[in-house]
């Protein structure tokens, strides 16, 4: 009966993967995985949890809104979709520049992964531009 049980469970791990990987050029279609590993992330892919897409697009709206709020001084402000946290940072270093960062935990091996979705921007309409195209791609 164990040895059932064991084989059903590998059966809907499999046939239901956890995972989805993003290219993070945003060019190539989402993946399904059943895990992810460091040498799939040196391949330009960042992964998240498939099960907590609306989350994370609802979280990519909230970091809209949050990129779009006028400010002087240097802020950094984190949004939380589960196991990925949006990071947004502005006016590094003295620069009205905006940079957001997305992180995935990965319970299963214990790591983090990161994916600077925003580098450096200046225009607040083209930072907001990139983040609503990473959810269209996380919502075909």
């Amino acid at each position: 009966m164990k040895i059932l049980f064991a084989f059903l469970t590998l059966l809907l791990a499999h046939a239901n993967p956890p995972y989805l990987v993003v290219d993070r050029n945003l060019k190539k279609p989402l993946t399904s995985a059943s895990a992810f590993t460091t040498e799939q992330y040196l391949q330009q892919t960042f992964p998240v949890y498939k099960a907590e897409v609306d989350e994370i697009i609802e979280a990519i709206d909230l970091a809209v809104k949050a990129v779009g709020k006028a400010s002087d001084a240097e802020t950094q402000e984190t949004i939380t979709a589960a196991h990925t946290n949006i990071i947004i940072k502005k006016n590094v270093t003295g620069t009205a520049t905006i940079e957001v960062v997305l992180v995935t935990n990965i319970d299963a091996i214990h790591t983090s992964f990161s994916f600077a979705l925003v580098r450096q921007e200046t225009d607040v309409r083209k930072a907001q531009r990139r983040l609503l195209d990473f959810a269209v791609y996380l919502n075909p």
